[in-house]
């Protein structure tokens, strides 16, 4: 036992020695605005739209052993969403005028293990086993112009993962590589848990569990990155 033991570590060792290290990533950024026009009896209600603002920032850090790759990416991202109904139609901010934000800002980690099925030169194809982890909260803010502003705690968020997604890699140059991710061809496993806190004490909590096919879960039907190996 003690010879399969010191075995063992010594092929783990000379694995983490051999192995390549490699940085990369993600950032997104998004605004939506626009307006809503109402005409009825000749008299015309112009309102502006919620507006969002959305941004998501994703470092991963990894180490390559040959065919296999593991590693984690380090996830915050925030959605602001604002909406403002004035006090009288056509006036710009005027007194009275209610500014509602609510502000989403979450934390997370995904640890991930890929293994490179087929390799082509340059190009190779992978598939990719995630563990998605997030949680965060919202801040609620309600604005009166000239008269008031409250802050309250919103809704707590946990999500907990697990997708496999294939895609294609290819190296660049000995230090660059771009990755391509086929979500559409994804499976995954999701559980979402909401919970709102009241005043009083209490609780309401709500849990979802998924099992999903293709980009239910996931941003978009394929997504890109880069990596830099050292």
């Amino acid at each position: 036992m003690k010879k399969v033991f010191l075995t063992l570590v010594a092929m783990a060792t000379m694995g983490v020695a051999n192995a390549q290290l490699f940085v990369g990533g993600d950032f997104g950024f998004s605004v939506q605005n626009g307006k809503y026009e109402q005409t009825a009896t000749g008299v015309s209600v112009t309102q502006d739209l919620p507006k969002t603002i959305s941004w998501e920032i994703t470092p991963k850090i990894g180490f390559q052993m040959d065919k296999l790759s593991i590693g984690a990416a380090f996830g915050i991202s925030q959605d602001k969403r604002v909406r403002v109904t004035p006090a009288a139609q056509g006036e710009d901010k005027a007194a009275g005028d209610v500014t509602n934000t609510v502000k989403t800002t979450m934390y997370g980690i995904t640890p991930f293990a890929r293994y490179n099925v087929l390799d082509f030169g340059n190009l190779s194809m992978f598939c990719e086993l995630q563990i998605p982890i997030w949680m965060g909260q919202d801040k609620n803010k309600t604005e009166i112009e000239s008269v008031s502003s409250t802050e309250v705690d919103g809704t707590k968020y946990f999500d907990f993962g697990l997708n496999i997604i294939p895609g294609l890699s290819y190296n660049l140059n000995d230090h660059i590589s771009m990755d391509c991710y086929l979500n559409l061809l994804s499976i995954g496993y999701n559980m979402s848990k909401e919970t709102d806190e009241s005043a009083d004490g209490s609780k309401e909590i709500s849990k979802t569990n998924e099992i999903e096919f293709g980009v239910n879960s996931l941003p978009s039907l394929i997504g890109v990155g880069f990596n830099w190996k050292f």
